[in-house]
């Protein structure tokens, strides 16, 4: 039988974990300190795998059932759900490395041989007081 929002709600915390199954291998892990996670059953190449989706309340019901679905079409292509959540992590990483601060040093540093020292502090300072304020760890892309 499919979950409910109020059945979530009114399950209480056990002395164990307590699992609440919804359907297609969705599942609510309930902690015994209360606190509530969405898991996701299924397998991989033969084996059999757990993907976490979130903490609700932050993640919905609706929200739970909508990443199970996709995590079903990354399977139906041949795609370990994990493996392109991890490299989606990784990939957010690597792109904190082209924050606009990093960048925005980089082109300073190249480029001020050509201006007078003067100017080039005059810039630098203008930069950290203002542009970093707002956008220092904004990844460019």
């Amino acid at each position: 039988m499919a979950l409910t929002d109020l059945k979530i709600r009114r399950t209480s915390p056990q002395l164990k974990d307590t699992w609440l199954a919804d359907e297609k291998g969705l599942r609510m892990l309930i902690k015994p300190n209360g606190s509530r996670y969405w898991r996701q059953s299924y397998r991989y190449q033969g084996k059999q795998r757990t993907l976490a989706l979130g903490v609700y309340p932050d993640v919905s019901l609706k929200m739970a059932r909508e990443e199970r679905d996709k995590a079903k079409q990354l399977l139906k292509q041949g795609i370990d759900p994990n493996q392109a959540k991890r490299e989606k992590k990784n990939q957010y990483l690597l792109n904190d490395s082209n924050t606009f601060s990093i960048l925005a040093e980089q082109w300073w540093n190249f480029e001020k041989g050509k201006w007078k020292q003067d100017h080039a502090n005059r810039l630098w300072r203008r930069l950290k007081t203002n542009s970093f304020q707002i956008m220092d760890t904004k990844p460019i892309d």
